[in-house]
């Protein structure tokens, strides 16, 4: 499955679920930290593409080190296009463990963020002539809410970047007419 793909190599193929899944998964993790009236509806996307993004980004990943042994099978590659491989799987590498890890964090703040919904069902009203204050739990909840939707944040932009060099490292190959 990972070399060729109905007689095409598989590498070029199955890099594009990455390009897609991996930079949905940063933009839909920003909207759903940044946004939060619209966590509830959609936090089935999140979660559907925290686990897509990382089997596509891992598919590309075996893909392309069939294909690079493949090509060194023929025993005739320069040691440019090595080195720029050797820079692209670098890049390639380094993009799956943030997507990773944005996946793994992303579940973690929609798991708490479901657990902070439940809790509010389970409030009653607020005792008369004043705001009730929050339990422990609930700014415990919070304080992680907030510590986890960074990471989003911060994970999102990361897996960003290495699609991008990534892809563009890949490109660079493919039309640098090797």
């Amino acid at each position: 499955m990972f070399d060729e793909i109905m007689g095409l190599p598989a590498h070029p193929l199955l890099v594009h679920a990455a390009i897609v899944f991996v930079p949905l998964l940063a933009l839909v993790g920003v909207i759903h930290v940044l946004v939060p009236p619209l966590r509830a509806r959609f936090s089935w996307v999140l979660v559907l593409l925290s686990l897509i993004a990382p089997v596509a980004s891992w598919m590309a990943k075996e893909s392309g080190e069939r294909f690079e042994r493949r090509m060194n099978a023929k025993g005739d590659m320069p040691p440019d296009l090595a080195a720029k491989i050797n820079v692209h799987q670098d890049h390639g590498e380094k993009m799956l463990w943030f997507v990773c890890a944005l996946a793994v964090v992303a579940l973690l703040f929609v798991a708490l963020d479901a657990g902070r919904r439940r809790a509010n069902a389970n409030v009653g009203p607020a005792p008369a002539g004043g705001e009730a204050a929050a339990p422990p739990a609930a700014r415990g909840r919070m304080i992680m809410m907030i510590i986890f939707g960074l990471g989003v944040l911060a994970l999102a932009g990361l897996s960003g970047w290495y699609v991008y060099k990534t892809g563009d490292a890949g490109a660079r190959i493919a039309w640098s007419g090797f």
